[in-house]
This record gives structure tokens, C-alpha cells and sequence, in this order.
């Protein structure tokens, strides 16, 4: 609801409601005064507990082209009148409620059957008139997940595929055959799909003596992935679970001959842009697929997966011109710059033009592998600056320009490791201004800006949606103008930040009014001018989205980087 309340004079009472008071005692004004705040109040607090809200699911994967049964719980999935919450997807499909006699309103069983064939993690939200829920992510692969075998089942056979979640008071332990001389994979994908879970895969043999074992990579956090060749045919026991024995954490287990893990290459793509994209694994040296893909400028800048079933193989969206190794050894600024490191000890270098006095910021951008980056920066045959990033993987290194002129990068790998998760993308930029954008608190009286979860919002068709905009000013004054982009097209905005301020309310323009209730995905950013050079200011909502992902430096843009939006027409709002 949204209230527009004037502060009449006494004088202008009686004519506005319509009636007047007479004969009133000072006690009897005390008490009507009394309730008519008190009902104010309670009109203005805000609606979270009728927010849906979607937390868990029994399933982690979906199947790329066959219906997947999976019961979603939260907050609100069914409203008091049985009306259940609509869900969108990242990836075209269709719902069906299952139970729809169930009274349940804080759990669903829904059916997904996708349109077209699906491929690496999709989002699932689930959505009202009046809210939006965090995102779940699931991982796409085939065959179908099945259920933890008891002690008393025959032993399973590669490849499958199991949804667990991880035990608080101990662990998980699978039973399975496999032969002599077969070489498997044994994969935990747990933090691809959001989940904070810090997985351990132990192999034993069949009298349970320990063989191998593999963990996270301390520095990246990246899921563990054991290899190995088996040394005899017959039963193995595969033990899973999380080092600090915390309990419900989503993730799944897949063994198979074919790893998950895929590279992509080239690494990147820029949002608006067309590439031919080519996957290869640990178990497929030669390119597994080839898929031509378009980003479109509705994407989010970020990581993104190539839509290939039971392939996690990593790209970014990026916002930069893209350029790879084979393509140039020099490079105009701002760039993204993919390459690989192929081999023990082996040095990347590139070239670029810097001018006097700009800053060059030099960032790794995650795609979700174990690769941790090593940055030297020289003019000429002279070090200027270096960076280790293990010790601060999302760190950037600033260099300010004390001359015009070229100079080089060299990129390492800080452990001398090689081969498939050791791509990279590296960012040159300086277009970037010394300020941040956040999403500034709202008073708690202040209904017009609704939400208590800004990343997630609701924007009814005959309104602007209201945002109050905090820049963290690092040295710069100067005024900020404001942008917004819904699902890619370009929002009308009011309001920008003024020189030496801090704080604006922004109020963004539907650019066109939606026919039905949609879920859409809404990018703000900021731009200045500084010595006449055009600068871009990123928007930062990390502190929100940590709300709803412990893990979310891996999870896909559209999930980490935009704010969710319901848009609702008027009538609804009627409703």
C-alpha cells in the first residue's frame, strides 16, 4: 500500500474528512489522537512478513529436456487463499503445481519441463504481485539425479548423479563398482550453485582403507574434483562431506568418465556481441562441443556457463572490448584480455598505450576455476607494481601514470599449475571513477521506497520506482548522473547525485508498460566526467546479496549483479 500524507492545519480538519468535531475534552482529543497514530503506524509497516521468500529445495539438478519434480519451501509460496507463488527461470520452461490441495503455504511440489534443452546452472525465483524471492540455482545434467543408496541396495555403477545435502553430525558414504583401469571423476558441485558448503570426497577401497582424497582449493574456494584410475574391479566407497559439519547445505555429487569441468574458449564475450564458443575437459582434450552464443545487452555483466548438460564451463559477460592471446599482443584500454596457461612456469605478456595522469586499474575476473593470479606491471624493462592475488583474490591492483607511455603485464599462475580451470580474464581499465554506488537504507516510515531487500523489488506499471542511491565518494566531487537498464533497455531516470553530495532518490521510468506481471532484471549504474573523459561508476549490491548467498563471487550475473523486479500491472495493484 502506499500512503500520501499531507500535514493539515487544524483549521483545514473538518472540510478534508468531512465531518466535524464538537464538544471534544482535552482527554477525549488525547484518546482519538492516539488511535489515529496508532492506525498510521500500523498501515506503515512494512509488508516482509507477506513477502515469499524461497530457501531450500529437495532437489539440486534438473534434467535438460525431461520433466524434474522438485518440492520448493520458503515463506509464503501459497497465499491465505490457496493461490500458489508463479516461478520464473532463467531458461525457458513450464510449471505445473502438483499438489495443489496441499495447505501448506510454506511448501510447493512443483513439475519443470523445459522448452528447449537446457545446459549449465539456471536460476529459479518465485514471485508474487507484491514481492520477489532470493534466486536458487540449479545444476542441468543427465542422467537424472537418484536417491542415496541404503547399505542393503546393490551397489551403484558409473555415471550417476546424487542430490544430498551436507550432515551436521557426519557424513554421507556412497557405495559403487567400477573396473579395473577405468578412469573417474568424482565432483562435488556445490559453490557453482551458490551453496557455501565446504566439501571433502574421500575414496576407499572395499574394506574401507583410504585411497585418495580431494578438497576445495584453499585460496578460490572452487568445488573439489578427484581423479583416479582404479587399481582393481569391484566396490569402492566414495565419502562426502562438509570439513566444519555444517548441516542442509545443497550440493551434488556426480561420478562419471566425463568431467564436469569444462574451459571455454575464448573465455569471454562482450554483452551485444556474437562468438563461436568451444568447450573442452580433462576427458576431452578435443573440443567436446561448439556452440555459437549471443549476449544480449538484457545480460548482466559477469560469469556466465556455456548452456551445455553436465559441462560447468565458465565465461564472462563482459562490458570490454574482448581480446585473446592469438588475437593481439597489444592492447587499447579498456580491455578483457582471456588467455590460458598451458604449461609449468609459463609467463603471459601483453602490451597497452597508458597517458599521463589517468588510473589504470588490473582485475582478475572470476570464471570459477582454481587458476590465482600472479601480476607484474613494467614500463619499458623496469617493474613498477606487482600483485599476488592469492592473497586477496578480488583485489585490483591501481597504478596512477606518472608518464605517457607503453607498458607491459606479465600473468603467472602463483603455484606454477596448468592445464583445464586454469583460464583467465584480466581487466585493463581506465575509464573507472574513484566513487561506488550503493543502495542507501530507507527509514523505516518511509513507504514510498517499499522494499526491505533492495536487490529485490516490485514496480507497478503506473508508478516510478523510487531507489535512494549512496555514492562512496574516494576523492571524487564532482556530480554523478544516474542509469538504469530494464532486461536491457534503456530507463528514463530522475534525479542524480550533486557535487560534494553523497545521497539522492532516484525515480526510474518503466520503459513501457507490461500487459501482464513479469520478473524482470533492473542494472543501475553512474557515470561522471573527469577531465573530460567520460567515466563509468559500477554499482555495488554485494551486501544485499549476501542476504541470500553465503557463496555468491561464483554464482551467474543475472543472479549477483541486477536487482530483481516485479513488474505488476495497475490493476493488480487494485487487487
Amino acid at each position: 500500500m502506499r500512503l500520501n500524507i499531507s500535514q493539515p492545519s487544524a483549521g483545514s480538519l473538518a472540510p478534508h474528512c468531512g465531518f466535524q468535531f464538537k464538544r471534544l475534552t482535552r482527554p477525549s482529543l488525547q484518546v482519538l489522537a492516539f488511535h489515529c497514530l496508532l492506525s498510521l503506524a500500523f498501515i506503515a509497516l512494512p509488508q516482509s512478513g507477506l513477502a515469499v521468500e524461497l530457501r531450500d529445495s529437495d532437489q539440486v539438478s534438473l534434467h535438460p529436456t525431461e520433466p524434474t519434480e522438485l518440492t520448493l519451501t520458503g515463506q509464503n509460496l501459497r497465499s491465505e487463499s490457496g493461490q500458489v507463488a508463479d516461478l520464473w527461470c532463467s531458461s525457458p520452461v513450464t510449471f505445473e503445481v502438483m499438489d495443489p490441495e496441499n495447505k501448506d503455504r510454506n511448501r510447493v511440489r512443483y513439475r519443470v519441463t523445459p522448452t528447449k534443452p537446457m545446459g549449465g546452472v539456471v536460476t529459479i525465483r518465485a514471485y508474487t504481485a507484491d514481492s520477489v524471492s532470493q534466486a536458487l540455482l540449479f545444476f542441468v545434467t543427465s542422467p537424472a539425479s537418484q536417491g542415496i543408496p541404503s547399505d542393503t541396495t546393490p551397489p551403484l555403477k558409473p555415471p550417476f548423479g546424487i542430490d544430498l545435502k551436507s550432515k551436521s553430525n557426519g557424513d554421507t558414504t556412497i557405495h559403487f563398482e567400477c573396473n579395473k583401469g577405468q578412469i573417474l571423476f568424482a565432483e562435488i558441485i556445490g559453490s557453482r550453485i551458490g551453496s557455501s558448503v565446504d566439501g571433502v570426497l574421500i575414496l576407499s577401497d572395499a574394506n574401507k582403507r583410504e585411497l585418495t582424497f580431494a578438497d576445495d582449493h584453499p585460496m578460490t574456494g572452487s568445488d573439489p574434483i578427484l581423479k583416479w584410475t582404479a587399481e582393481y574391479s569391484g566396490l569402492h566407497h566414495l565419502t562426502i562431506k562438509d570439513v566444519e559439519y555444517r548441516g542442509g547445505l545443497r550440493m551434488h555429487l556426480r561420478v562419471s568418465e566425463e568431467t564436469t569441468a569444462g574451459r571455454t574458449v575464448p573465455s569471454a564475450i562482450r554483452r551485444g556481441e556474437t562468438r563461436r564458443l568451444k568447450v573442452t575437459t580433462a576427458s576431452h582434450p578435443e573440443p567436446l562441443c561448439e556452440q555459437v552464443v549471443h549476449i544480449g545487452m538484457s545480460e548482466a555483466p559477469g560469469l556466465g556457463y556455456v548452456p551445455q548438460r553436465s559441462i560447468l564451463s565458465p565465461f564472462i559477460k563482459s562490458d570490454q572490448p574482448v581480446y585473446t592471446e592469438t588475437e593481439s599482443e597489444r592492447l587499447p584500454v579498456p580491455a578483457l584480455f582471456c588467455g590460458k596457461i598451458e604449461s609449468e612456469k609459463e609467463v603471459d605478456s601483453v602490451t597497452f598505450d597508458a597517458r599521463k595522469g589517468e588510473t589504470i586499474t588490473i582485475k582478475f575476473l572470476s570464471t570459477d576455476g582454481p587458476f590465482v593470479g600472479d601480476l607484474r606491471l613494467f614500463r619499458k624493462n623496469q617493474k613498477v607494481r606487482d600483485h599476488h592475488f592469492g592473497r586477496d583474490p578480488n583485489n585490483s591492483l591501481k597504478y596512477k601514470v606518472p608518464e605517457t607511455d607503453t607498458y607491459r603485464i606479465e600473468i603467472r599462475e602463483v603455484l606454477n599449475r596448468f592445464g583445464i580451470g586454469f583460464e583467465y580474464c584480466v581487466s585493463l581499465r581506465n575509464d573507472l571513477a574513484p566513487t561506488v554506488l550503493r543502495i542507501a537504507p530507507v527509514k523505516p516510515g518511509d513507504r514510498r521506497i517499499r522494499n526491505d531487500k533492495p536487490h529485490r523489488q516490485v514496480w507497478f506499471n503506473d508508478e516510478t520506482l523510487p531507489i535512494l542511491v549512496r555514492a562512496d565518494r574516494r576523492g571524487f566531487d564532482g556530480p554523478i548522473t544516474l542509469h538504469a537498464e530494464l532486461d536491457g533497455k534503456r530507463c528514463k531516470v530522475d534525479g542524480r547525485i550533486a557535487e560534494k553530495k553523497n545521497e539522492t532518490e532516484m525515480q526510474i521510468h518503466l520503459p513501457e508498460a507490461s500487459p501482464n506481471r513479469e520478473l524482470k532484471t533492473l542494472r543501475i549504474f553512474g557515470s561522471c566526467d573527469i577531465e573530460g573523459n567520460s567515466m563509468y561508476i559500477p554499482l555495488d549490491l554485494s551486501e544485499h546479496i549476501k542476504r541470500d548467498f553465503e557463496e555468491f563471487t561464483t554464482i551467474p550475473a543475472n543472479a549477483g549483479h541486477t536487482i530483481a523486479v516485479v513488474v505488476t500491472p495497475y490493476e493488480e495493484k487494485k487487487k
